[in-house]
C-alpha cells in the first residue's frame, strides 16, 4: 500500500507498506470495518486463496503476521 487509510471503526491510519485484512483471512473471522483513504493511495487486492497459499508456501511470512497479530 502506498499513501494513508483509516479504519473508520477506530481510526487506525494504516501507512505506506502497512497490509490490511489478513487477520481476517488467517483467523477466518468477518469484515468488521471500512476503510477511507486520507491520501492518495495505491493498493494491491490478494484474493483469499492467493493469500491462503502464500502462508503455506512460506510458512516464514505466516509466522510473521502472527507475531504481528499478537502485538497488536
Amino acid at each position: 500500500m502506498k499513501g494513508l487509510l483509516c479504519n473508520t471503526s477506530n481510526g487506525r491510519v494504516y501507512q505506506k507498506g502497512q497490509m490490511v485484512g489478513q487477520d481476517e483471512i488467517m483467523f477466518k473471522q468477518d469484515r468488521k470495518y471500512n476503510l477511507r483513504s486520507l491520501s492518495e493511495c495505491s493498493t494491491i487486492k490478494i484474493e483469499k486463496d492467493v493469500f491462503e497459499k502464500i502462508l503455506k508456501d512460506y510458512p516464514e511470512i505466516q509466522f510473521k503476521l502472527l507475531e504481528e497479530a499478537d502485538f497488536r
